[in-house]
């Protein structure tokens, strides 16, 4: 699962990169005319940094998804190696009080 969200952050910083530039060359439509008008940095900008930080984050979920698989297979393992005891639990005793000693008490 780490692994896929590894992937899907590469692929989508590379297609915020591509939509950027898709976007940023586009003409304008105005009142029913269509435009040309240059290379629109700040649009490209916005999809760029907006695809780099979806990327990092989900690329980040990705490592923590893995570490905590990391975790569940050692844990798993130091749980089958643990062997349960062979003798029984010592006895305990008795867990009656014995209220002998206060029969004259008066608050």
């Amino acid at each position: 699962m780490g692994q896929v969200l590894k992937g899907l952050s590469v692929i989508t910083i590379v297609l915020a990169i591509i939509v950027g530039i898709v976007q940023a060359n586009q003409s304008i439509e105005l009142l029913g005319d269509y435009y040309d008008v240059p290379f629109r940095w700040g649009l490209a900008f916005t999809w760029w940094v907006s695809g780099v930080v979806t990327g990092i984050l989900v690329y980040a979920f990705g490592v923590v998804v893995d570490h905590l698989q990391d975790m569940s297979y050692s844990l798993r393992i130091i749980s089958s190696s643990h062997e349960t005891p062979s003798q029984p639990a010592p006895s305990l005793g008795s867990s009656k009080a014995s209220m002998d000693k206060l029969k004259g008490f008066k608050i």
